[in-house]
């Protein structure tokens, strides 16, 4: 009974991974039809190196997070606006000069003493005193443009903070959600198989062996579950502090998403990886 229960989980759990597998496909480039081959499990951590404190990782998200980059460029270019706004309220300097050659006769045949040079340089200064209504209109408009990005960039650095904290609490309650279920797995394996000799003792029936089976498999489910928890996690808290794109997956390993390729075994890929260097 217990089996025959299990089954709309199991099938559930098929689709599911089918769904995923297609996914993939199409993240990959490919169609949804043709099924990638991954190599690894969830037991394997990501490649890269998770900080060892909340501090750790703030240091980290304010050399790397794009969003703390975007918050600081909006600061500039509205200072910038400013800055260039109250410039039409202070005193201008013009400097030009000219450098020229004439030549004047009555045929063709031009030789160098025919020319006469000229040089004109031209220094002013010019004092606004009062150029209307606009530039000042400009200014203000410019000032409030600063005010309301200096709010947006706020919000953005709010924002990742409270990303990145919520990241690593993620992270702990994950790490600790793994420690747990791990803990259950083993004493569930170890229950099984004092209940396998137990049975074979004649000391249990085979309804209790069952149980004991069905509590395996729950707690490998939960184990399972809770490492796929971790692992998104640690993605997210990479994310939070702007590192996700250092990820790198070397024996990454799929089937062929293209027409007419074969995937690449081991020797062919440290091969390419050689002339790549």
């Amino acid at each position: 009974m217990a089996w025959e229960n299990r089954k709309p989980e199991a099938i559930a759990a098929e689709s599911r991974l089918e769904n995923a597998l297609a996914g993939l496909s199409v993240a990959m480039g490919g169609n949804a039809d043709e099924v990638p081959e991954v190599e690894g499990c969830l037991e394997n951590c990501l490649p890269l190196e998770i900080p060892g404190s909340l501090e750790e990782c703030r240091a980290v998200m304010r050399a790397n997070s794009p969003e703390l980059a975007r918050a600081s460029s909006m600061r500039d270019m509205a200072g910038a606006r400013v800055g260039l706004a109250r410039s039409s309220f202070f005193p201008s300097v013009f400097l030009q000069a000219n450098y020229g050659f004439t030549a004047q006769r009555e045929d063709w045949h031009f030789e160098i003493d025919d020319y006469e040079r000229d040089l004109n340089v031209m220094l002013a200064l010019q004092v606004p005193i009062f150029s209307g209504l606009g530039d000042i209109s400009s200014y203000n408009s410019a000032r409030a443009e600063r005010r309301s990005a200096e709010a947006g960039a706020d919000a953005l650095e709010q924002g990742s903070h409270l990303s990145l904290v919520q990241a690593w609490n993620g992270l702990e309650e994950s790490r600790e959600r793994a420690e747990a279920t791990a803990y259950t797995r083993a004493q569930a394996e170890e229950a099984a198989g004092i209940a396998t000799v137990s049975y074979e003792a004649g000391t249990i029936t085979r309804l209790e062996m069952d149980q004991a089976f069905l509590a395996l498999t729950s707690a490998r489910t939960n184990y399972a579950s809770a490492l796929y928890s971790l692992r998104l996690s640690e993605a997210g808290l990479a994310r939070a502090m702007g590192t996700l794109d250092r990820l790198v997956f070397p024996r990454l390993h799929r089937a062929s998403i293209h027409e007419g390729e074969e995937p690449l075994t081991d020797h062919q890929q440290t091969d390419q990886e050689t002339s790549n260097d």
